[in-house]
């Protein structure tokens, strides 16, 4: 695996980090998760929780895929 600071995600390691991040919050996320990563450009916060932020509509989050043997089983 490349060096973890050497750019972008290719296509097949973000659908990685998805299905890595989809295990977290189904078998670990309890109620909330708070991380803090320093980058080049700055502090990034990221916030996980099962409920949406205060004054943020359910609806203005960005839905993503479920899991592939879930899509399979879907139609």
């Amino acid at each position: 695996m490349s060096d973890v600071t050497d750019g972008s995600l290719s296509d097949t390691e973000f659908q990685t980090f998805l299905a890595l991040l989809r295990r977290f919050v189904e078998h670990d996320l309890d109620q909330f998760e708070l991380w803090r990563f320093e980058t080049m450009y700055g502090s990034v916060h990221v916030n996980m929780s099962r409920a949406p932020l205060p004054g943020v509509a359910p609806d203005s989050y960005r839905r993503m895929p479920p899991p592939p043997q879930a899509r399979a089983t879907d139609s």
